[in-house]
């Protein structure tokens, strides 16, 4: 009796990150996921009382990680300059998120709002706009090139599936980034 009630909650589970990576947390139901997952929907309540709990099941652990590994991260060079020391270290942290799970990582980073788990990412995108704003001191600047840079690392995860490839993209961007920003004088190099 316990393998079958394992074996549900891996399906509910399953079809959870499979709804919340297309579809996103607010996008899903607990109608779809109990479809998906091929269970009733009143058996889906008895694995997990609401969608918060399942995302925070598929997820949790995982975006808690995001975050404790950029603020460390950004805490490393949050009075330096960004060199290519520090840009191996932000493209080191993605490359090792997105490997560990390609489907979590989107997730995180397009699939939670309305969540309780949503304030991870706004937690991550506030430490990338307090870097920022070390080297711009401009509010507004610090809140496009965070969007930006997030933006960007959502259109190359969809896009690689070799993370050769996908390290040496977000490397190149990151360096573009950079040079942009000390080509017009945002960040100034000592």
């Amino acid at each position: 009796m316990r393998q079958k009630s394992d074996e549900i909650k891996n399906r509910i589970l399953k079809a959870a990150e499979l709804e919340f990576s297309s579809k996103g947390f607010s996008g899903t139901t607990t109608r779809q996921l109990a479809k998906r997952a091929q269970v009733s929907y009143g058996n889906m309540y008895k694995y997990f009382q609401n969608k918060d709990e399942l995302l925070e099941a598929v997820i949790g652990e995982y975006a808690k990680g995001v975050l404790k590994n950029f603020r460390d991260i950004m805490e490393k060079s949050l009075h330096q300059n960004p060199d290519d020391h520090h840009v191996e270290l932000m493209v080191n942290a993605l490359v090792a998120l997105y490997e560990k799970s390609p489907v979590k990582f989107m997730i995180f980073l397009t699939g939670m709002e309305e969540s309780k788990l949503y304030q991870l990412k706004v937690d991550l995108m506030e430490s990338l706009k307090q870097r920022i704003y070390v080297t711009s001191q401009s509010d507004l600047l610090s809140d496009v090139l965070t969007d930006n840079l997030i933006n960007a690392f959502i259109r190359f995860a969809g896009k690689f599936e070799d993370i050769t490839q996908f390290k040496e993209i977000v490397q190149t961007y990151l360096r573009y980034h950079i040079s942009g920003m000390l080509a017009v004088g945002i960040l100034k190099m000592e």
